[in-house]
């Protein structure tokens, strides 16, 4: 989350737009090269994003991105790339409606199949 954990309750303004506090945070979990960093940007070119996604290369992680244009800038930093090409959101500036539920969707997916895979889900 850009801004780190504070974020989550408070809104930290342009932390989006710094590389550097996404590699720091991202660099600061402890980060294995058996882990798997999922980096969600709409536009696929956020420098927050970038950054955390530039800590888990150095560790070698995997790395997924899910972006919600056809040809990401940041999908060279992945392995694997969701490209959700979803158009312009109704709400001009706003990635709320359209782009966040398509990565909501996408985020999902990958979660359920980690659950049926782990065996925690009922035949």
């Amino acid at each position: 989350m850009a801004g780190g954990r504070n974020a989550f309750w408070n809104a930290v303004e342009g932390a989006e737009d710094n590389v550097e506090g996404g590699y720091a945070d991202m660099a600061s979990q402890s980060l294995r090269a058996d882990d798997i960093v999922i980096g969600v940007a709409a536009s696929g070119r956020t420098p927050y994003v970038q950054g955390a996604l530039q800590a888990a290369e150095r560790v070698g992680c995997l790395r997924i991105g899910i972006f919600c244009v056809s040809e990401p800038p940041l999908q060279s930093l992945t392995h694997i790339t969701v490209a959700v090409p979803v158009g312009p959101e109704p709400l001009s500036g706003s990635t709320r409606m359209l782009a966040g539920t398509a990565q909501k969707m996408v985020l999902n997916i990958i979660s359920t199949g980690v659950m049926v895979r782990l065996g925690h889900t009922l035949p």
